[in-house]
């Protein structure tokens, strides 16, 4: 470690002249002698406190470089918690997505099996049985909800893997949904 030396000049504390024609032993010399040895104590006292500070200063920036140290533990510690929530958000919202699919698979089916059960009854135009099927309605607001649910989870995901193809893929492809979804809840009766 580098000690750093500096030169205090206390002004004021000029050099005695000792060789004067005057007794050291004179009021006046007794006097000057006096101031001199004050003089010198305070600048001592002056010297011990300014080696007390530099010392409380220093113990300072030890303190604070140990809490330095304990606060990017903690910030690290906190990383990879989050990291480990992410993880946890995405394998239940992978997992959620899945069933949704499944879900809207199985109605989709059940539509098409309604709808070819209609058109052996009686002849009926596809898109008006459509547009007024409670099936079909039912499968776009559960679509619409799910999707408005998972928005949330997805806005935490941002902040960290907004740069991320797959995020910005998938903000398309939730944005065309929803237009979608829009479109057709406008035009059902």
């Amino acid at each position: 470690m580098r000690l750093n030396k500096y030169a205090v000049r206390f002004p004021g504390y000029g050099n005695i002249d000792t060789k004067s024609s005057l007794s050291i032993f004179s009021e006046t010399t007794v006097k000057t002698t006096e101031k001199t040895f004050f003089k010198t104590f305070n600048a001592l006292e002056s010297l011990t406190g300014f080696i007390i500070q530099k010392s409380r200063t220093s113990e300072l920036g030890k303190q604070l470089n140990s809490q330095k140290r304990t606060l990017d533990v903690e910030i690290d510690n906190d990383i990879k918690q989050e990291k480990i929530q992410y993880e946890e958000e995405a394998k239940r919202l992978q997992l959620k997505i899945e069933q949704k699919k499944q879900e809207m698979d199985l109605e989709l089916q059940r539509l098409a099996l309604e709808t070819s059960e209609k058109a052996k009854e009686f002849t009926f135009s596809y898109e008006k049985h459509i547009k007024s099927s409670e099936l079909f309605k039912k499968i776009i607001t559960c679509e619409k909800n799910f999707l408005e649910e998972t928005h949330r989870y997805i806005e935490l995901f941002g902040d960290n893997f907004s740069n991320r193809k797959e995020y910005i893929l998938y903000c398309d492809c939730e944005r065309k949904s929803l237009e979608l979804i829009n479109n057709y809840l406008k035009l059902m009766i």
